[in-house]
């Protein structure tokens, strides 16, 4: 399991997720730190997943490859590494409905993209099969790992971070990362470092930026100074 926190609103869409994979329901064959949940979908934005351990190191691994033309490639990856985990894996082919593919994108309905806008979606096979349920601006949705399915630590978040609809950027970051400080702080599952990926429309661009580090020092780096001064950049799409 994993956590991944997601917020869009009209310029920019964040995902920040952690980088432990468990393995095991409750880590009964250990863990591992410092891999890459945070995947540059080539021609898009970014993903990240949350869920059974073989599902994450198999998407992961297909997503990096991949050169996607539209959300369908995306939702062909998905399908083929649930289906290949489940036939390999019968026994957790629940476990492995439950896990979750989250990816941003540029939107447009027009050829020279002049009236481009962002997107995050998210696929769960349990719940929504292939169809991709979209965050709605303003947002931010947190996925949990399955250790901290207790009502009393998700009331705690809820009652004290802002799930309010917000526009400021800088403000959605400092809020996601102190959300994901209070559950790395509680679960096992979690790690203390994460990935931040981010899209912002610029000017006459889409910029693609990247950050990690650990959370204390995330939050640190970020309450002196605004999200993009801190952000590395990847890569620009002209519009």
């Amino acid at each position: 399991m994993t956590v991944v926190l997601c917020y869009l609103n009209d310029i920019c869409s964040i995902i920040v997720a952690d980088n432990r994979i468990s393995y095991g329901k409750s880590q009964e064959w250990g863990y591992k730190d410092n891999n890459n949940k945070l995947i540059d979908l080539r021609n898009m934005g970014w993903a990240s997943g949350t869920g059974f351990a073989d599902y994450l190191d198999k998407i992961q691994s297909s997503l990096s490859k991949l050169k996607a033309k539209s959300t369908n490639d995306t939702k062909l990856v998905y399908r083929n590494v649930i289906e290949k985990c489940k036939s390999q894996q019968p026994l957790y082919s629940d476990d492995i409905d439950e896990s979750v593919l989250i990816a941003s994108w540029v939107g447009t309905s027009s050829s020279d993209f002049s009236d481009a806008y962002l997107r995050i979606g998210f696929l769960c096979n349990k719940y929504y099969g292939d169809e991709f349920q979209f965050l709605q601006k303003g947002y931010t949705i947190v996925f949990y790992p399955s250790d901290y399915d207790d009502a009393t630590k998700r009331k705690y978040i809820n009652d004290n971070f802002n799930f309010e609809p917000e526009q400021d950027m800088n403000f959605a970051l400092k809020n996601m990362l102190s959300i994901f400080k209070v559950i790395s702080s509680n679960s096992s599952q979690v790690s203390k470092t994460c990935d931040i990926g981010m899209q912002i429309i610029k000017g006459n661009g889409i910029y693609k930026l990247r950050h990690e580090g650990y959370i204390d020092q995330l939050i640190k780096e970020f309450d002196v100074d605004n999200v993009e001064s801190k952000m590395k950049f990847v890569s620009m799409f002209e519009i």
